[in-house]
């Protein structure tokens, strides 16, 4: 571990005892406004946004290769993906590679570095959501992810510069070591809060659907470099008050189901699917961990 990282580690000790005493004393603030202002000020990683992200990617490739021989299914996407398949529950030889903010061209761009490391690999599971069409990472506020991917698979992104310390951070994080659970790349959560109501959640994945310059060249590539393994579109669950609020299924995904038939690529409509009631999400878009399950099941007597 290098001199800097140890620094750093130490001061990761302090950030988590100087969190703890923030917290509590936000016991006594009686304001929301005032516990936030507090926590902006006094609260800060070391790391900076990088931390959690970049280690959440970096135990998911830990656990793939080293079950890279006998893996036979991948799930790429977004958050939607990360939260919503239980890979445990779909099939001990299949793993999640979905993580937060994940676009097309970094779910791609991942599966084609990572194909030729899994002897195995049958089958594709692709994760699409209402704001998939026109995402990108890498001009987002989350874009800070692309360095996790640049530095740990390679993946190059043209909007994005990876400086000098760029690099030094993503190198002295790397030199921690991490302990995981072996979850075939599933590590769901408790608890998400939704800052945003419903229809301002809507609003802003359609803004994202509705751009000119989008990633739909990217799911060209899934479909023609896939060909000698089954690759699957799958639309994911939201909660009844979203889908009454957002436009119709075949408003939103059609022309992704036309591409699709047009090249004989199965894909799944869990969009419509009222069997994902309230208690099985988190938020209005994000399953929980028993609604994971649910999609699963769903998912693996489906094929």
């Amino acid at each position: 571990m290098t001199k800097f990282c140890k620094i750093h580690l130490n001061q990761m000790t302090i950030f988590y005892i100087k969190r703890f005493i923030i917290k509590f004393i936000c016991l006594f603030i009686p304001k929301k406004k005032w516990r936030k202002a507090i926590r902006n000020k006094f609260l800060g990683n070391p790391f900076g946004n990088l931390y959690d992200q970049f280690l959440e990617i970096k135990k998911k490739k830990q656990e793939l290769y080293k079950k890279k021989e006998n893996i036979e299914s991948i799930f790429l996407g977004s958050s939607h993906a990360a939260f919503g398949f239980d890979t445990l529950e779909f099939g001990a030889n299949s793993f999640n590679l979905g993580s937060n903010s994940q676009d097309l061209y970094t779910s791609y761009q991942l599966y084609n570095k990572i194909k030729d490391d899994l002897p195995n690999l049958k089958n594709i599971f692709l994760s699409y959501s209402v704001f998939s069409k026109g995402w990108c990472l890498a001009k987002a506020d989350a874009k800070h992810i692309c360095h996790s991917y640049k530095y740990l698979y390679d993946i190059d992104y043209d909007e994005l510069d990876f400086s000098d310390k760029d690099k030094k951070d993503c190198t002295d994080l790397d030199s921690i070591h991490i302990k995981y659970k072996q979850t075939n790349g599933f590590h769901p959560v408790k608890k998400l809060k939704l800052h945003q109501t419903v229809k301002e959640r809507i609003e802003g994945h359609l803004k994202s659907h509705n751009r000119t310059i989008n990633q739909l060249s990217e799911l060209y590539n899934f479909i023609n470099q896939t060909k000698d393994k089954n690759f699957y579109i799958v639309f994911m669950p939201v909660n009844d008050e979203y889908r009454k609020l957002a436009p119709s299924f075949a408003d939103i995904f059609g022309e992704i189901c036309k591409i699709a038939d047009e090249h004989n690529i199965k894909y799944f409509n869990f969009y419509d699917d009222t069997d994902f009631i309230d208690t099985d999400f988190l938020d209005c878009d994000h399953l929980n961990q028993s609604g994971a399950k649910k999609l699963s099941q769903k998912l693996k007597e489906m094929l």
